[in-house]
């Protein structure tokens, strides 16, 4: 960042562009009336992050939706936050309050999500300092560490992940997928009182960690077939989640769970799945979708706060805006990179 008046100052910030992200000066965000403008202090990136495109990521926005904050400077119609207090962003919490969906509470369906979503329409954290409106932030306790508190957006998608599902204490459940929510969902059905989870995945670095945040049992899909694992209907799981967006995988968790068994699928992809028709039919299998969050954000906040969800094996490494490009190729090419953090205050 340069000397000088905010607003004229620069600073690097991870920009969309149609042809993926850039990093690119951008000036230093001004709050407007209703803003806050924050210090970020880390920043995740999202699967989402790397697979951006139009029409849900707005050319020459600021990406970053994952981000932990402290204050700097409240807008003059804000009350309630002060310099220096810390804080986390709840990137959909900008909703309208007025169409269908939010006056029936359903706020991740809310008709101005696109318009709204901070990283993806309005500019994100992906960069020193941000602008928010007030209503979206959170206060992070003191008993969560700012890195921790990066991950709060992805860990209230895998809460509810858990609770769409109909999940309840000492029920069997199997992960496809050991990404940040593969493992986030782990750890939720962890701390629900599952009384098995399998997580199928096949980097050994994954598997290491779903068996840290509370896997009993890991399965290296090129070693062992999951159909061969979950062939005795004594140990077919309740509950799967396909947390992976490989859409062949929607197939493989119709045809392992029990009958009346819940699928719940909170892993995207553009590629139509596909699943044996009688498995959905002879054991009445029920599928279902999961998106974002509704009141789970405060939650995820509070499960933190608790200490009953570490999330900090899930770490890869901490890095700077400027060294942003080699950490989005880490993960995209490295199985062994769950999660990057940004952060110009806390990187190398």
């Amino acid at each position: 960042m340069e000397d000088g008046p905010r607003g004229e100052q620069l600073m690097r910030a991870v920009v969309f562009t149609p042809d993926g992200e850039r990093i690119e000066d951008r000036p230093e965000p001004v709050p407007e009336a209703d803003e806050v403008l924050l210090q970020v202090e880390y920043c995740g990136i999202c699967g989402s992050d790397l697979h951006a495109g139009q029409p849900d990521f707005h050319p020459g926005a600021t990406m970053g939706h994952e981000f932990s904050a402290t204050v700097l400077e409240p807008g003059s119609g804000v009350t309630g936050f002060v310099s220096g207090d810390r804080v986390v962003v709840n990137p959909n919490g900008d909703r309208c309050g007025r169409c269908r969906s939010c006056v029936r509470g359903e706020w991740n369906m809310c008709a101005r999500l696109q318009e709204t979503a901070v990283g993806l329409a309005r500019n994100g954290g992906l960069a020193p300092l941000a602008a928010v409106r007030a209503q979206t932030l959170h206060r992070l306790p003191d008993s969560v560490d700012l890195a921790s508190g990066a991950l709060v957006e992805p860990l209230a998608v895998a809460l509810r992940t858990v609770r769409t599902s109909g999940f309840s204490v000492g029920q069997d459940a199997v992960v496809f997928g050991g990404g940040p929510i593969g493992l986030l969902v782990t750890t939720i059905l962890r701390a629900a009182g599952a009384a098995r989870i399998t997580v199928v995945e096949p980097t050994p670095v994954r598997r290491e960690i779903a068996l840290l945040q509370g896997a009993t049992a890991v399965i290296d899909p090129a070693q062992t077939p999951v159909e061969e694992v979950f062939a005795d209907a004594a140990l077919a799981p309740r509950f799967a989640f396909e947390c992976s967006g490989v859409a062949e995988l929607v197939g493989q968790a119709v045809g392992v769970v029990r009958p009346h068994g819940t699928l719940t699928i909170t892993g995207f992809s553009r590629r139509p799945p596909s699943f044996n028709a009688a498995d959905l039919l002879f054991k009445e299998v029920t599928i279902r979708g999961s998106f974002i969050y509704v009141d789970e954000f405060e939650e995820a906040v509070d499960l933190l706060a608790s200490g009953r969800a570490d999330v900090s094996r899930l770490i890869t490494g901490v890095v700077t805006v400027q060294e942003a490009g080699e950490a989005f190729a880490q993960m995209r090419t490295s199985a062994g990179a769950v999660k990057y953090l940004i952060s110009d205050r806390h990187g190398s």
